[in-house]
């Protein structure tokens, strides 16, 4: 889980981005829960102009950090010596956060640990996030994979996330 990244919304914070997360309903049946859901009211002042594009994120200054992300492969220094230097602009069309696949994942708790099934490419991480964010050991959760698709990092910490918070609160995932 990226060290910046909320669990939820504060009170006072701005929301984000579509999809995150500002309300967890804990109840004993999923109906029940869904009911509540529906009644939960989001009010959110000084919206903004939705950010769609690569130009629009340019135009807004909206960027991500390049800090974390950062990662090298090769000499460059030694590749420039070679002579061949290829010079111009590449524009994918994409950016780097979307992803095809739904975020989902099942979670069972036995009386001394957690095993959670969910498509990932690093379940190690996922097992990792979850024990920080329950406070036990990491022998105490055992993530399992089936299969995985193309992943740009998400899946890592954001489709498990209801299934954890309900153990959080004393409540078993269905």
């Amino acid at each position: 889980m990226d060290k910046d990244e909320k669990l939820f919304v504060d009170l006072n914070d701005d929301v984000e981005h579509v999809g995150q997360r500002v309300a967890l309903v804990v109840a004993k049946t999923r109906t029940i829960a869904e009911n509540v859901a529906r009644r939960v009211n989001v009010l959110i002042s000084n919206q903004r102009s939705p950010i769609l594009t690569i130009e629009d994120a340019i135009a807004a200054k909206s960027y991500f950090s390049t800090e974390a992300g950062t990662f090298v492969r090769g000499d460059a220094e030694t590749a420039l010596k070679t002579g061949v230097v290829v010079e111009g602009v590449a524009d994918c069309g994409h950016q780097y956060h979307f992803y095809m696949e739904t975020q989902s994942c099942v979670a069972t708790q036995s009386s001394d640990k957690m095993e959670i099934t969910v498509s990932t490419q690093s379940p190690g991480t996922v097992a990792s996030n979850v024990a920080a964010v329950l406070k036990v050991s990491e022998t105490k959760v055992e993530a399992k994979m089936d299969r995985a698709g193309g992943a740009y990092g998400g899946k890592v910490s954001k489709s498990v996330s209801q299934k954890v918070y309900r153990r959080r609160v004393r409540r078993h995932a269905p």
